[in-house]
């Protein structure tokens, strides 16, 4: 069995559909971080862990990010789940030093989100070696796709369609990295098992 948190996000919603039975961890469905019940772990394999706080409140960070993610790790521990799938972010690189970005690439986040999706990472990283927890951890660029509301992808289409002028800040000159949701769903499937930092762009 797979316990997918945040599975009615974005990303969650399109990795659900694709498993098929699963079972869902959601504020909307009355479950917060620290109030999985015992039960939700029986016969549990697999943990994707999408959800997060993305705002600029840094005690809803440590709250939701932090002390939720270490809540969520000690049940995996306790119920001896073999794989945990962690859901980070490009925005732990910060600024590019050089390109195309890897995984070897300095980590030096400038926004809060970043700075407390590395920080998790490092948690999950440490529960992983301190009680033998198998975790990939996926920084995830820039997702556009089915359902998607908040990207500038999302916002280009919809101004197309609105005949309105699509607005390029800056020089213009900029690049940025995109992915389908579908792609990363998928992602979460195929590197699960997999120990390690991955990029998905």
């Amino acid at each position: 069995m797979i316990l997918i948190t945040g599975s009615r996000g974005f990303i969650g919603q399109h990795l659900a559909g694709i498993l098929g039975e699963v079972r869902h961890v959601n504020r909307r469905d009355g479950f917060e971080l620290s109030n999985i019940p015992n039960d939700y772990f029986a016969d549990v394999d697999t943990v994707h862990h999408l959800a997060g706080y993305i705002g600029n409140d840094e005690k809803a960070h440590i709250e939701t990010n932090i002390v939720g993610t270490i809540n969520l790790l000690e049940m995996v521990r306790r119920h001896d789940v073999s794989n945990f799938v962690f859901s980070s972010s490009a925005a732990v690189y910060g600024q590019p030093v050089f390109l195309p970005i890897d995984e070897a690439h300095p980590t030096n986040p400038v926004t809060l989100y970043g700075k407390y999706k590395l920080e998790t990472e490092r948690i999950v990283m440490d529960f992983g070696e301190k009680y033998g927890i198998n975790w990939t951890i996926l920084r995830i660029f820039n997702v556009y796709g089915k359902n998607d509301v908040r990207s500038v992808i999302s916002k280009f289409l919809s101004d197309a369609v609105n005949k309105k002028m699509i607005v390029v800040n800056g020089s213009g000159n900029q690049t940025r990295d995109f992915i389908d949701v579908k792609d990363v769903a998928s992602a979460f499937i195929l590197l699960t098992g997999e120990r390690g930092i991955f990029n998905i762009g």
